[in-house]
């Protein structure tokens, strides 16, 4: 950590400076690292918190913060009564707030009465990513061009978290991608070797029932033919009821003909949902996609979770159903895993609905579990953010769909608060323009 003296900042920057920037240049420093360098080397002059924060509708959400040595949770601010926020949306536009209590509702939690803060410098970086100085004196030109040069550092340091973040997400779908082409090559694999066998079956039973019909009649024939008392003794010494034995003859090839067909449906499903190239760009209905990845979900659904289907017959429209697949096994997936550890709730159920606008269509996915707070929702699509434990996600599912939906041009938004369950909405154009 950097040492400061206890005289004024504004006369030495360059020690400032310098400490920071090699803290930068190791690649060693996140964000936070950053701002506790800068803090304690800007504390003689006043400034008691640093931060990075988000501005969007007129809303500070402050997520990497230090006020004096502590660094508290990511928390907003409300700005009320501020005259023109548009600076924020300028890339280095600053601007300097006297008296800044007043702006904020709630007030922050570290303004103290005895000790007032003075002055707020807030300064725009790219996509309304904003640095945030607290001063507990009146903030000079020399400190806001001190503060002007260091917030280069900070944004340096911000790009390259997020450089870092990028590439770590980049790799893990790297790694996501290869698992899906190794399950898609054994899927393949499998849905070939499958047929064969179901063939046999399926086309086996019928000829099987017919043979059984005529083995019927025979049999009727020969009872009508035969003396009766020569016929209880065969039944006395073989101990089988012949009307029992057909019958059972029939719910066992029953169940072998409904065993070939699900098997059939399976395989179908799996050709479905794997054999369309993910990057190929064709049209295709959304609502076949639905049905495969339902079908291959199936074993988890089945007498544990109620699937309605309110689908609004939609058109084919331009897309990569691979991709598509993709997120709907995704969606569904979560949906699923939410309403798994539900043990209290009297039905748990999934709810679909598809409808058609003029120029685009729309999917809701809609589950009967315990949804999200807003804190969860918020970070929902964040690459690496999950509620779920290791073995069931690796955070990167839902930032894969939101990058898929962009890629057509689509959109996709969640509905959630607690106890109501949560629904995600999709909005796809019928033609990529």
């Amino acid at each position: 950590m950097l040492r400061t003296s206890s005289n004024h900042l504004d006369s030495n920057p360059l020690q400032v400076h310098l400490e920071v920037g090699k803290s930068i240049h190791s690649g060693k420093s996140s964000v936070k690292e950053i701002l506790r360098i800068l803090q304690a080397a800007l504390q003689p002059s006043g400034v008691c918190a640093l931060g990075i924060g988000q501005f969007k509708e007129a809303t500070l959400n402050v997520k990497h913060f230090i006020y004096k040595e502590e660094e508290p949770p990511p928390f907003s601010l409300s700005l009320l009564s501020f005259n023109n926020l548009d600076f924020m949306n300028v890339p280095n536009t600053y601007k300097i707030i006297r008296q800044p209590s007043q702006f904020f509702s709630p007030p922050p939690f570290f303004i103290q009465s005895s000790i007032p803060l003075q002055s707020l410098f807030l300064l725009a970086f790219n996509n309304q990513q904003v640095f945030i100085a607290f001063s507990q004196q009146e903030i000079t030109n020399s400190l806001t061009q001190l503060l002007l040069s260091l917030s280069g550092y900070i944004h340096m340091a911000f790009s390259n978290e997020s450089l870092r973040h990028t590439s770590q997400n980049t790799l893990q779908q790297l790694v996501q991608a290869e698992k899906l082409a190794i399950v898609g090559r054994m899927t393949s694999g499998i849905t070939h070797e499958l047929n064969n066998p179901v063939n046999f079956l399926s086309s086996g039973v019928v000829p099987l029932r017919s043979d059984l019909t005529l083995l019927k009649k025979y049999y009727y024939l020969l009872y009508q033919h035969i003396p009766k008392n020569y016929l209880a003794k065969v039944k006395e010494e073989m101990a089988v009821d012949s009307e029992f034995l057909f019958d059972e003859i029939d719910s066992l090839l029953a169940g072998i003909e409904e065993g070939a067909k699900r098997i059939k449906e399976i395989a179908i499903g799996l050709r479905k949902y794997k054999g369309i190239p993910e990057h190929k760009w064709q049209f295709s209905n959304p609502e076949e996609g639905l049905d495969s990845t339902l079908l291959l979900l199936k074993h988890w659904t089945k007498n544990a979770i109620k699937i309605n289907k309110y689908y609004g017959n939609l058109p084919s429209i331009e897309c990569m159903p691979g991709k598509l697949n993709q997120v709907f096994m995704n969606l569904l997936t979560n949906a699923i895993h939410a309403l798994e550890d539900q043990h209290d709730l009297v039905e748990k159920s999934i709810s679909i609905h598809t409808t058609e606008q003029e120029n685009s269509i729309t999917i809701g996915i809609e589950d009967s579990g315990k949804g999200m707070t807003k804190e969860v929702k918020e970070q929902i699509f964040d690459p690496f953010f999950t509620t779920k434990a290791t073995e069931k996600g690796s955070g990167l599912g839902l930032s894969i769909c939101l990058e898929i939906i962009k890629s057509h041009k689509g959109s996709i938004s969640v509905q959630s608060t607690p106890e109501t369950g949560t629904k995600f909405e999709i909005t796809l154009p019928k033609i990529q323009t």
